[in-house]
């Protein structure tokens, strides 16, 4: 039931440009150390408000969301599955205890698990599936973005607005001028810059570093479907749908 975890759910947080590769992991965080912010208490809140929010609705859709979320174990990782026709969710304490972690950027590590499953097209294809199920890597991003963080801002500012902090107020202030709700444009997009600087620093890549000042300048010849875009085009999906969630998607991972 478990056998997926070893490479393909912890391969979720490392990053390729154009070719799959995957990285041990080399950073463990056990339950004492905390280098976050987070608590227990508020990871476990996080966990419940994605419950409240998609599990109902994977449940409407006849899936069961089987969460294997473990804030004792040490290791950075978090992924998800389809087995059998259950959706499988795992999500590790260390990712949440790790440096620079937030709970924007926890909330925004869920909603690209969720996002594999139902961001839509276009989808992965891995060899030996049935079902192509998952989302690619820029679309679990791109629904992140303009779906599901927007829906998590909106349930904390009810029930615990103190866990909804801002940073980069420099570059989120500009950004999200022209945005509907542009406190919630600037979390949105806080949360996508928190969760990839904080992945450049534990997973090891000749990958630049991406700059929440600057866009990608990347253009691929074919969309990345199996790969992940770089940090700059990730960075870029979330601050990109944190102001206009109708966006079409970003050609530094898309080719029409």
């Amino acid at each position: 039931m478990k056998a997926f975890i070893a490479l393909l759910l912890i391969s979720v947080f490392l990053f390729a440009h154009q070719v799959e590769r995957t990285y041990p992991i080399k950073y463990v965080f056990s339950e004492n150390e905390n280098e976050s912010k987070i608590t227990k208490g508020t990871f476990e809140l996080i966990v419940h408000v994605f419950d409240e929010l998609y599990g109902k609705k994977l449940g409407n859709k006849k899936l069961i969301w089987t969460r294997d979320i473990l804030w004792e174990n040490p290791y950075i990782g978090a992924g998800s599955n389809v087995i059998d026709g259950d959706f499988y969710v795992l999500l590790y304490g260390g990712l949440a205890r790790a440096k620079y972690m937030t709970v924007g950027a926890l909330s925004a590590v869920l909603c690209h698990e969720f996002g594999h499953k139902l961001g839509g097209l276009p989808h992965q294809q891995f060899p030996g599936e049935a079902v192509h199920w998952s989302s690619s890597e820029g679309q679990a991003d791109t629904f992140a973005a303009a779906h599901c963080l927007p829906q998590i801002y909106d349930r904390l500012k009810q029930t615990a607005p103190k866990l909804l902090s801002l940073q980069f107020e420099d570059v989120t202030s500009t950004l999200c001028q022209s945005a509907i709700d542009v406190q919630r444009c600037q979390w949105v997009a806080t949360s996508g810059i928190d969760l990839i600087q904080a992945m450049q620093v534990y997973f090891e890549t000749e990958i630049p570093f991406a700059n929440p000042k600057i866009r990608s300048l990347e253009r691929p010849e074919r969309s990345l479907i199996t790969a992940y875009p770089s940090y700059q085009c990730r960075m870029d999906i979330y601050k990109t749908y944190a102001v206009n969630p109708k966006a079409p998607r970003l050609s530094c991972w898309y080719v029409d």
